[in-house]
C-alpha cells in the first residue's frame, strides 16, 4: 500500500517562491517527493509521497 501526505503550504505574498523552496528542501531530508499538485477552494495543495529507495 502506497503512503502519501498532503500539505497545503502559507506561502503568504513576501517571497513565495523562497518559501516553497525551503518547503521542498525540507521534506527531501525527510525522503519525501513531489507526485503532484491540485489546488483546493484557491489554494495549493501538493501530493507527497516517500522516496521507494529509502
Amino acid at each position: 500500500m502506497k503512503a502519501y501526505k498532503i500539505i497545503k503550504p502559507k506561502l503568504g505574498w513576501k517571497n513565495p517562491s523562497d518559501k516553497l523552496e525551503r518547503l521542498f528542501n525540507s521534506y527531501d531530508n525527510e525522503y519525501w517527493y513531489l507526485n503532484g499538485t491540485t489546488t483546493t477552494q484557491h489554494a495549493l495543495a501538493m501530493i507527497l509521497e516517500p522516496d521507494k529507495n529509502r
